[in-house]
């Protein structure tokens, strides 16, 4: 399951998952099923989210660039730093107003922006600040953003590009999200909302998901998915038993077969396949 959106709907700024979520998942572990985070959060969050819930649970981080198993990182992708520095310079040509950021090994949420950067700054920090346990660190340094691309940019795992939070900027996403799918068809190029998620081709939750059912030997049609964004839809298309959340814009709802409010509405569902 995805977190953002999904498990973590409705949002809990100081406890991650409400109560009925929580339930739900140690009523699925103590029946036997496997737990699987699928998420574009990278693996420190998920953890924390994890020791908070206490159960054993594995984790597709960032999409599907990192996969971890019983603790253990099995799976790991980069992308090539030439190739985004690419896509960086068309969408700052194209776009007077926008921000980007870079997710690698080494820094998490590195942001450029063409704007004033002491206001973005002051903007991210009151943010982050409202998310509550869901604030992650940031570094707004146009400098650094460059260099990693130029120089050490061998550890890169994501970009995204945002243009906004209006439904302007919604659109606008997705057009662009569309038209850099045509001009880098050997990347994979997501649709998020407002934002863009630009990844190794190679890379998508459903792939990362893969690896953890081979290691389990867990036939797919045995599997159900729960999502709400552009990046859920590999999941969608991969496995029959896929969900997505009632709040979740209809360009996404139309690749899944069922819609739910919550996620613990899984459970008759689960509790139905069990005993057909």
């Amino acid at each position: 399951m995805d977190l953002d959106g999904t498990l973590f709907y409705p949002k809990k700024r100081f406890q991650f998952i409400s109560r009925q979520n929580v339930q739900f998942l140690k009523w699925a572990a103590s029946q036997g099923h496997h737990l699987v985070f699928v998420t574009s959060r990278n693996r420190a969050f998920v953890q924390r989210v994890i020791e908070k819930i206490g159960l054993s649970i594995d984790i597709v981080s960032r999409n599907g660039s990192e996969v971890y198993y019983r603790n253990e990182i099995i799976h790991k992708t980069y992308l090539d730093p030439k190739q985004i520095k690419v896509v960086f310079e068309d969408i700052i040509q194209r776009h007077q107003r926008t921000m980007l950021s870079i997710d690698a090994d080494s820094v998490s949420n590195l942001v450029y922006s063409k704007g004033k950067n002491w206001y973005l700054n002051i903007i991210y920090r009151l943010y982050y600040w409202f998310q509550g346990v869901y604030r992650e660190p940031f570094l707004i340094d146009n400098d650094v953003f460059v260099d990693k691309l130029n120089a050490h940019g061998d550890d890169l795992q994501r970009l995204l590009i945002y243009f906004g939070l209006s439904k302007k900027s919604k659109k606008l996403s997705h057009d662009e999200s569309e038209r850099l799918s045509k001009a880098f068809p050997d990347l994979s190029i997501l649709w998020i909302h407002n934002i863009i998620e630009v990844s190794p081709k190679s890379v998508s939750k459903a792939n990362g998901l893969r690896l953890i059912l081979e290691k389990e030997r867990i036939h797919e049609d045995d599997v159900f998915v729960v999502g709400d964004s552009g990046n859920d839809i590999p999941l969608f298309e991969s496995f029959q038993h896929s969900f997505v959340m009632a709040q979740a814009h209809p360009r996404i709802k139309k690749y899944a077969k069922n819609v739910i409010k919550r996620v613990y509405q899984l459970k008759p569902f689960i509790e139905k396949a069990s005993n057909d």
